[in-house]
């Protein structure tokens, strides 16, 4: 019998929705949760998502470091590539 803890890939997409809505502490549980999913394997998505996240607090060196986890994941993903240079750009 499959269970919630099964159905991974939604994790994501209800952390992506939370944010839409500004519910940030929110999403960040369904993204860490999507984290932490033994089957699911496209994990540059919630980093990258926890990175847009702490962009939007304003904590800009720990989106970076969560879009270098995306980059570490999947090294072509382009919107972490671009998140990084936007931010250091505004760092500077």
């Amino acid at each position: 019998m499959k269970t919630w803890n099964d159905f991974e890939n939604p994790y994501n997409d209800i952390g992506v929705y939370l944010i839409a809505l500004g519910h940030y502490e929110e999403a960040i549980y369904w993204l860490e949760s999507a984290l932490q999913a033994k089957r699911y394997e496209s994990k540059q998505y919630p980093y990258y998502n926890l990175g847009k996240i702490m962009e939007k607090k304003g904590e800009w060196n720990e989106a970076i470091g969560y879009y270098t986890r995306a980059l570490e994941c999947n090294p072509d993903y382009q919107p972490a590539k671009d998140a990084i240079t936007r931010l250091v750009s505004w760092m500077n």
